[in-house]
């Protein structure tokens, strides 16, 4: 089995990480026995603290001795550590003629997301006092390292397979059945592309529509806001061997392993989209991306 880290605390002989495996009644032993063995004092207090947070969130794993790993590697663009989120920023109200915009930037990549409240419904649901949340995604010609083409002449299959997700993912948030007939159209333009479009798409969009149901309620259309599910979105991957967090375009381009997560604000999984693109993965490396994406969407969830 091939030993897939989460995080890696390194001394001068070996490399200890996490995989998930394993069964539970021996897991805290098996943990503190491997980090006493290579470090007495503060690394082995620092792996029995992971393993206690993991094992109270359910995330079963155990220690396990691993080759090191390639430094140059495993450093990340701006000293980012394999599990952590690149730096994010929100700013509200950028296009004042919206009904709600928010720009959100995760590094490099930037997304402009408008909602436009439309007091009408697809023909599907006229008459039936439910509204609709739906979604269009575009990239701006200057938003990637060569012209992206304007799709002037209909949009790709890829277009309509990340707006159709974008969709998707925001319709979670709230029952359509309290918003009234009426849809909110939430616009998700790129600007700056550097991995993770969807995913920064959806987490930015989600606040736009929580602004847009605020705003229905100030201006007096809906009596009182409707619960909102929070919902966010991450990429995770695997590349050259080690998980990460959030991945940028080149470690997206160089990834043999590509997935997106879609989670609501409860803990519970919306959309997971895994990809393998070198070769196929196993259900431990399956499993911990999956832990690196849940840790990276609660950090997000911090955005609400």
């Amino acid at each position: 089995m091939v030993a897939v880290p989460t995080k890696v605390y390194e001394n001068r002989q070996s490399t200890i990480g996490l995989i998930c495996h394993g069964s539970v009644p021996s897991l805290h032993a098996f943990a503190s026995r491997r980090a006493e063995h290579h470090s007495r004092n503060q690394q082995a207090k620092t792996c029995r603290e992971t393993f206690r947070r993991h094992y109270e969130r359910g995330f079963f794993i155990h220690f396990a001795m691993l080759p090191h790993t390639n430094k140059g590697r495993t450093m990340r663009n701006n000293n980012r550590q394999p599990d952590c989120l690149r730096p994010i920023s929100i700013e509200r109200g950028v296009q004042y003629q919206a009904d709600a915009s928010v720009l959100i930037r995760m590094g490099n990549t930037h997304v402009l997301c408008g909602v436009s409240i439309e007091e009408k419904v697809p023909p599907f649901l006229q008459n039936t006092g439910r509204g609709w949340i739906t979604a269009e995604y575009g990239v701006l010609p200057c938003a990637t390292n060569s012209r992206y083409r304007r799709e002037t002449q209909g949009q790709s299959g890829r277009t309509m397979e990340i707006q159709r997700l974008i969709g998707r993912s925001l319709r979670m948030m709230v029952d359509l059945a309290t918003i009234g007939e009426r849809t909110l159209r939430v616009d998700c333009d790129v600007i700056n592309a550097d991995g993770g479009t969807r995913t920064a798409s959806i987490t930015g969009g989600a606040l736009a529509v929580r602004d847009a149901l605020q705003k229905l309620v100030a201006d007096k259309k809906l009596e009182k806001l409707p619960e909102i599910l929070p919902v966010a979105a991450i990429s995770a991957g695997i590349v050259d061997g080690t998980p990460l967090l959030d991945l940028d375009y080149a470690e997206d381009s160089a990834a043999e392993t590509d997935a997106n997560f879609v989670m609501a604000g409860d803990g519970r999984w919306i959309e997971i989209q895994a990809t393998a693109e070198d070769r196929p993965f196993s259900d431990e490396a399956y499993m911990v991306i999956t832990t690196l994406a849940r840790r990276g969407i609660a950090e997000l969830f911090r955005l609400w």
